[in-house]
């Protein structure tokens, strides 16, 4: 027997490396372009996440600031692509959303900063209640606000559309529409908007039996705009509300309907000696109070039958006037009142049950609100 011996190899063959050689190089060439394409796709995945959170805090900050807006103050029209709009928060300072340098600027009007971008379109459209199809500028009856917002990363653009109600009683008239002033015999040519308040008021209406007497007025009930009241609308309640922080007990206070034009800056003269029934007031319209011993206090007081004829217009509305039986010395906050609550300023809550809405003038901002 003999053994068959067999001779070992020691490596691969220059034909076997070429071959795999070239195996590899097919390999890594299907290989490569996926590997290519996964982190493209991740790296667009990324982009649109990057737009779309951006997108949700964009449309976040427009909802929490314009839904609660007290006015709209100025609009860009429907066709300008990068556009502005301007309102007042519930603290009464002027806000404004515009594009400036390619990004959504916001802040006080006139010192925004940087909110959201880069972006090539912020184009904002707005209507009324009562029309969806074509846009207004109008600030006064704009309730409904359509943005289309064009987002962009690198060359990546992605369209996002926020839609806002305005609150629905929130009036967007521009301006003071309750007005209260102070006229004193003693100056009878000097004009008084307020005093120093106490009890939560900064800013009080203040008479006494000689020496000041108050004027307050709610302007603009009456109109053709959603916040204002129909001429002739029936109403079923009128109800004025003060919040009074002085009041001597037992004392009455009587309250009249104005027949003679008043400003903020009438006196004691200039009205015709101060508030005489029968002559700068209707004698007929006097209501009697006699208001309770706890102060600070809500006291409301019906007005409904001197509200219903400014509606039906039967006089002119040129507010109440305030006068005392005794020496009083009653204080209630004045629409200038920038402490306490809502209910620190004078409001006039008007009912009408047929049509189930109330309307609230004065209180916060001296805003006017209508609830359907």
């Amino acid at each position: 027997m003999y053994m068959r011996k067999y001779k070992m190899r020691n490596g691969f063959t220059l034909v076997e490396l070429m071959v795999a050689a070239a195996l590899l190089l097919i390999i890594l060439g299907a290989v490569v372009p996926q590997f290519r394409a996964i982190r493209n796709s991740l790296a667009a995945t990324e982009k649109s996440s990057e737009l779309v959170q951006n997108s949700i805090v964009l449309e976040e900050h427009l909802n929490r600031n314009l839904a609660t807006a007290s006015q709209i103050v100025a609009v860009s029209s429907a066709d300008v692509a990068c556009g502005y709009i301007t309102f007042t928060d519930n603290l009464g300072v002027s806000k404004t959303y515009k594009v400036s340098d390619g990004y959504i600027t916001f802040g006080d009007t006139g010192n925004e900063q940087p909110l959201a971008g880069p972006v090539t379109k912020f184009q904002i459209s707005c209507y009324s209640l009562n029309d969806f199809n074509n846009s207004i500028t109008d600030a006064n009856n704009i309730r409904f606000v359509n943005i289309e917002t064009d987002l962009a990363n690198g060359n990546k653009t992605k369209t996002f559309i926020t839609k806002i109600f305005i609150q629905t009683g929130r009036s967007s008239a521009l301006g003071q529409n309750v007005i209260d002033v102070m006229i004193n015999s003693a100056k009878p040519n000097t004009a008084y908007d307020y005093v120093a308040g106490s009890q939560g008021c900064d800013a009080v209406m203040e008479f006494t039996k000689n020496g000041y007497q108050a004027l307050l007025c709610f302007e603009d009930i009456v109109g053709d705009a959603n916040w204002q009241i129909s001429q002739n609308t029936q109403i079923s309640e009128a109800t004025l509300k003060l919040w009074y922080v002085n009041h001597n007990a037992n004392k009455d206070i009587y309250i009249y309907r104005m027949n003679t034009a008043w400003s903020e800056s009438s006196t004691w003269n200039s009205i015709g000696g101060g508030i005489i029934p029968g002559s700068n007031c209707d004698l007929t319209s006097a209501i009697t109070l006699a208001p309770g011993n706890n102060v600070p206090s809500s006291l409301e007081i019906d007005v409904k039958a001197i509200v219903q004829g400014w509606i039906n217009g039967e006089y002119p509305n040129y507010g109440f006037g305030f006068i005392n039986s005794k020496n009083n010395n009653f204080q209630f906050a004045a629409s200038e009142n920038t402490t306490g609550t809502n209910a620190h300023t004078p409001k006039l809550i008007i009912k009408c049950q047929g049509q189930n809405q109330t309307w609230t003038f004065g209180g916060l901002n001296n805003s006017q609100q209508v609830t359907p």
